[in-house]
């Protein structure tokens, strides 16, 4: 039982990537569509706690989810907190606490931590 739920996991943690620039932000996945989403047209940054993953979302409803165990994160917490827009920022600061736990190298800490993230950055 346990390979059965672990294999995709570790699915996407090996095999879906973020990358990013000072413009943008792209998911990369085998199997599901890539996407980009440029960092001004960042509108929300949501954590989805039940989901455990990140969600960065745009006006016109593209979404990119970014799960606390695929590698990586502790560079793209920091760049991500520098690039968002101050507008997401006052309007997330739920998901600004999970970006400032990628950036500690703590984002696997969010995967079975009940604490809420604001508390866990503390």
């Amino acid at each position: 039982m346990g390979l059965m739920l672990g294999g995709p996991i570790l699915l996407e943690v090996t095999r879906v990537r973020i990358e990013y620039d000072s413009k943008s932000l792209h998911l990369v996945s085998p199997w599901s569509r890539n996407r980009s989403i440029d960092w001004a047209d960042v509108t929300h940054v949501k954590w989805r706690a039940s989901l455990k993953w990140l969600d960065f979302r745009k006006a016109d409803g593209t979404v990119i989810h970014v799960s606390p165990m695929i590698s990586g994160l502790q560079a793209f917490g920091a760049h991500a907190a520098k690039h968002l827009p101050e507008g997401a920022q006052l309007a997330s600061p739920e998901g600004l606490a999970v970006l400032m736990l990628f950036g500690r190298g703590r984002g696997g800490e969010l995967v079975m931590s009940p604490t809420p993230p604001q508390q866990m950055v503390r």
